[in-house]
């Protein structure tokens, strides 16, 4: 399916959109939520990419069920899932999702706390979002920091490291610098980094910071580089990492909704990350354009179905597969310069090779540095026997944070 846009205003405003977007992305990839419509239809399909697609009459059962057994509805309405799904369909697609709408998914399906408050942190996003002044950056030059990424904006002077929320932890001790000897958070292959931003100026990790779950900030000490400005922000962004059987980075997911900070954007630019292989678009864009640039991996530019106006948001979903690597991986960096809402972070492991022990991580550095704080965190084991972590964040901003582990 092909992503439409949506004008700043109305029923389609931008929160509406990403909030249908997060809400399909959820019932797809939450085996929690998707077990509960999956029992309730006749078959799964899946679309043209392998993802499971949502069954809007199955959904609408569950929500049915929901009402019938709050009392909300009586149980004589024996015909609530057909009048439902009309709702269902138009909350799934983005284009109307009222508050007693969401309050019906969150609770048929059981949602988390932390979901339900992405959901309707989504559904009240503003209906136009100004953009922040943005200028064209440097070309990377020699001994500068480079990275991926796929944003830009200006960063004020030095800040310090702070994770909102939790109770911060004091960071000591040398950081290293480009051109040094590669600090304690080195990975045996070079590290998997997903950025959002590329910065014009340094940004500093000096102060306290924590490995808890909540919002993450101002971790980076250093700027990277993207010679391509930014002209959107992220809304909301699912990652899911994949390692195979042999340990290897195996493919990379991203569903995104971005929001136009300006009038007439049109491409959505992504840099590949290091060891990437090749991107592919499964909905939402198309590749129009790759840029080579000196120290840097490729920059691709996903070109939109049409121009978005500024407020008006868009999603799109695309994947990369990775070339072999000389040793297994040993982390995923998710890093955000300019901020990203809504991160959702998934690492999955293969059936019979899951690692030894795993950690959430904040770096100083979108591929090498020092490690600033971790928290063991526990596998969790889906219906087929596959391990993963996840983590959720409800932002991310100038910081670089994920999983790292030991096989």
């Amino acid at each position: 399916m092909t992503s439409g846009t949506m004008t700043g205003g109305g029923n389609g405003h931008a929160g509406t959109r990403a909030a249908g977007e997060l809400l399909r992305t959820l019932l797809v990839r939450r085996e929690r939520y998707r077990l509960r419509w999956e029992r309730l239809g006749h078959r799964t399909r899946r679309g043209p990419d392998g993802e499971v697609e949502v069954s809007q009459s199955a959904v609408a059962r569950v929500v049915a069920l929901h009402l019938w057994d709050t009392g909300e509805r009586p149980d004589t309405a024996t015909d609530l899932p057909r009048v439902l799904k009309d709702r269902v369909h138009r909350a799934l697609a983005g284009e109307v999702i009222s508050p007693e709408t969401l309050d019906w998914f969150i609770g048929a399906f059981r949602m988390t706390e932390e979901d339900a408050d992405r959901l309707r942190a989504a559904r009240f996003l503003p209906m136009a979002v100004p953009g922040p002044a943005t200028v064209p950056m440097p070309m990377p030059v020699p001994g500068s920091v480079t990275g991926t990424g796929t944003e830009l904006v200006p960063v004020p002077g030095p800040v310090t490291g702070t994770v909102t929320g939790t109770q911060p932890v004091p960071v000591t001790g040398l950081v290293s610098v480009p051109g040094s000897v590669p600090g304690p958070g080195s990975a045996a292959v070079p590290a998997v980094v997903s950025t959002a931003v590329s910065t014009a100026g340094p940004v500093s990790a000096a102060g306290p910071v924590s490995a808890g779950g909540a919002s993450v900030s101002h971790t980076l000490r250093g700027p990277q580089y993207l010679p391509l400005r930014q002209r959107h922000r992220t809304v909301s962004v699912f990652e899911c990492h994949t390692i195979g059987p042999d340990g290897g980075r195996l493919r990379h997911r991203t569903t995104r909704a971005i929001t136009a900070c300006e009038d007439g954007v049109d491409v959505f630019p992504y840099r590949l990350p290091p060891g990437g292989r090749e991107v592919t678009v499964l909905r939402g864009a198309r590749i129009t354009a790759r840029h080579e640039f000196p120290g840097s991996t490729p920059v691709v530019e996903l070109t939109l179905p049409s121009p978005l106006a500024a407020g008006q948001v868009a999603s799109l979903e695309y994947e990369v597969t990775f070339w072999p690597g000389p040793a297994p991986a040993l982390e995923y960096r998710r890093v955000a310069h300019a901020r990203a809402e809504n991160v959702d972070i998934v690492v999955q492991f293969a059936v019979r090779h899951p690692p030894r022990r795993v950690w959430w991580t904040l770096w100083d550095d979108h591929t090498d540095g020092r490690r600033l704080g971790e928290t063991p965190v526990l596998l969790d084991e889906s219906s087929d026997g596959a391990m993963s972590v996840h983590r959720f964040l409800p932002y991310l901003e100038h910081a670089a944070a994920g999983f790292r582990w030991s096989w």
